[in-house]
């Protein structure tokens, strides 16, 4: 074998291994080990120092295959940080739908899968995660109201007297069992209106026209319809619980107003008539109560001393008769008159003055 000979190629000579390039030297000069897997090209290649291409090339390769610092999205710390982050929200979630903090006056209808599992009330509830239980909060301490008609429209109804009355009432009320409140009924409000409405039509039809617009029999009517309604509604288990009832206006319908208000002008002036032929009898029975008790009285004295009592009267009689008239004085052929005392005051004034 041949010193001279290149041991990694193939067959040649000494010309050919004295062809191969020599290593290249370092920077001190002193040639570098040759690489007998790499070729000299590849050798000198990797040798040469990377330029400026070669960095933004190697950049944006990294860039496209989604590696490195340099890549867009979220690097390596971020997806470690995603999944407890994740977990920490759902969480949060899940505690936020377990603890439930009501009100002084609420309650808290409280459903398993859509049923009916509890009523809680004020303060701090805790329950099973949503969608497993829910919690439904109510103020049942508020007492709600309810106008009549709905829509502040004319409700008429008939009286017992066949006429028509537009009456405008209003219901107070409050839930007093929530759990009866919120299954009882479909629309519980809606039922309670309904009820509320045929127990007033009930109430009027017992009652005088004349009755309802003055206001003298509004109070019974009131209250005959608030007990008449409790006892409906805890019938039919609603768990309501009625706190009044207040009429509000009770006027004809609104097509005959003209002919009520003439109705009522006539019985205003029948009514001051009346109370002028009331005061009339009630001086006219008191003057006769004083005539006849002065008459008792002198009818006393009369029968003490019935002589001196007749010659007490004729002088009181004719001081009567005979007080604002002329006398004259008749006697042995002279005659003369007597003025009035207003006269002989007023001849006696211009002396006095002079």
């Amino acid at each position: 074998m041949d010193a001279g000979r290149n041991p990694w190629r193939g067959g040649g000579d000494a010309g050919s291994a004295a062809s191969d390039p020599a290593p290249a030297p370092d920077k001190e000069g002193a040639a570098q080990p040759h690489n007998p897997w790499k070729s000299p090209e590849d050798e000198a290649q990797a040798r040469r120092s990377a330029g400026i291409d070669d960095i933004f090339r190697g950049r944006d390769r990294r860039r496209r295959m989604g590696g490195g610092p340099d890549a867009a999205g979220p690097g390596p710390g971020l997806a470690r940080l995603a999944a407890p982050l994740a977990a920490a929200l759902v969480l949060g979630a899940l505690a936020a739908t377990s603890v439930h903090v009501l009100d002084e006056g609420e309650q808290g209808l409280v459903t398993t899968a859509g049923r009916y599992a509890r009523t809680v009330g004020p303060g701090l509830t805790v329950t099973l995660p949503w969608p497993v239980q829910q919690v439904s909060v109510h103020k049942t301490a508020e007492i709600a109201q309810m106008g009549f008609p709905a829509k502040g429209g004319e409700a008429t109804l008939l009286t017992r007297d066949q006429f028509l009355v537009n009456l405008a009432w209003q219901l107070r009320w409050k839930v007093r069992d929530l759990k009866a409140f919120s299954y009882g009924a479909a629309d519980p409000e809606q039922t309670l209106r309904r009820l509320g409405e045929a127990q007033m039509r009930a109430a009027v039809a017992e009652v005088p026209f004349d009755a309802l617009w003055d206001g003298t029999q509004q109070g019974a009517l009131q209250d005959r319809v608030r007990r008449r309604l409790q006892a409906v509604l805890d019938a039919y288990g609603l768990g309501v619980a009625v706190e009044g009832v207040e009429v509000v206006r009770a006027d004809p319908p609104a097509r005959l107003a003209d002919a009520f208000r003439r109705v009522a002008e006539v019985r205003e002036e029948a009514r001051k008539d009346q109370d002028t032929a009331r005061k009339f009898a009630e001086q006219t029975l008191t003057k006769a109560e004083v005539e006849t008790a002065e008459f008792d009285k002198a009818y006393g004295e009369y029968k003490a001393a019935p002589g001196v009592t007749r010659q007490r009267m004729y002088y009181e009689t004719m001081e009567k008769v005979l007080g604002n008239n002329q006398k004259v004085v008749v006697g042995s052929g002279v005659s003369a008159t007597v003025p009035l005392p207003a006269a002989r005051a007023v001849a006696a004034e211009p002396a006095v003055k002079k």
